[in-house]
C-alpha cells in the first residue's frame, strides 16, 4: 500500500482456536507474535500477546541444544515469528522450523522493517 509516497504494510492477525469434542468447553489460548534476534550466541526475544497488547522481553545465552529457547517457545501459542533477514544462524532457523513450523515466519530487512534497540526506543 502506498499513501503519498509512504509505504504502509497491512498485517492481519488470525486467531487459532483449539479443537474440542462434544461436551468439552473450548479454551481459547492467547495468540502471540514473536520477534527474535541473535548475536554471538545470545538471543533477544519479544513476545506480544496480540489480544491485549502485553509485551514480554527476554535476553539470554543458550546451550548448544537451544534448550531455553525451545522451552520458551513451548509455553506460548506463537502464531507469527519475525526475524532479521540473513541475520540468524542456520541453527536458529532449524529451531524455528522444527518448533514453530505451523507459525507464519517473516524475515524482515534489518533497520528498515526490523528496528534496532535505539530506533525502537526513540519511536516509543
Amino acid at each position: 500500500l502506498s499513501v503519498h509516497g509512504a509505504n504502509l504494510a497491512k498485517r492481519q492477525q488470525v486467531l487459532l482456536l483449539p479443537r474440542f469434542s462434544a461436551g468439552q468447553s473450548p479454551e481459547v489460548q492467547n495468540c502471540y507474535l514473536m520477534g527474535v534476534c541473535e548475536r554471538e550466541g545470545e538471543f533477544g526475544v519479544c513476545l506480544v500477546d496480540t489480544s491485549v497488547g502485553i509485551f514480554t522481553l527476554s535476553q539470554f545465552t543458550d546451550d548448544r541444544h537451544s534448550s531455553r529457547l525451545r522451552t520458551l517457545i513451548s509455553h506460548y501459542n506463537i502464531v507469527q515469528v519475525l526475524y532479521t533477514r540473513r541475520e540468524i544462524s542456520d541453527k536458529l532457523q532449524n529451531v524455528l522450523k522444527m518448533e514453530l513450523g505451523q507459525a507464519l515466519q517473516e524475515p524482515l530487512t534489518k533497520d528498515k522493517e526490523f528496528w534496532g534497540a535505539n530506533k525502537t526506543l526513540n519511536q516509543l
